[in-house]
């Protein structure tokens, strides 16, 4: 398990629900991005971790996803809220600072506040 740090979930069903075959999608945290090929799926979640992004005031978000070499998405966000997660229990370590976002069909890329 990782040391911790700040995991971003990109939710990507809409935007991949007119989308017929295989896509390349690019998530990035900062200036760190993940590349995944995905071939004839609706939907995938995403996430990366950072170690050195613990207890963030804000993070800095981007997601480009391509269909055929067309971007069928592009957009960047910087979220501030975070939920706080540890998996061992409370008071054990990793930290984990976990925010989420949801990418729209109309280009908007949409933080979702923790609950």
């Amino acid at each position: 398990m990782p040391d911790g740090g700040t995991t971003v979930g990109f939710d990507l069903r809409k935007v991949l629900a007119n989308v017929p075959g295989p896509v390349v999608v690019w998530a990035c945290l900062e200036e760190n991005c993940v590349r995944h090929i995905g071939s004839s799926y609706r939907w995938t979640y995403f996430y990366e971790t950072n170690a050195a992004l613990t207890d963030p005031e804000t993070v800095d978000v981007r997601l480009v996803v391509r269909d055929r070499g067309r971007v069928v998405f592009d957009q960047a966000t910087r979220l501030d809220q975070f939920d706080e997660s540890q998996p061992n229990g409370p008071g054990c370590e990793p930290t984990f600072f976990n925010g989420e976002v949801l990418a729209t069909p109309e280009g908007d890329l949409i933080q979702l506040i923790p609950q």
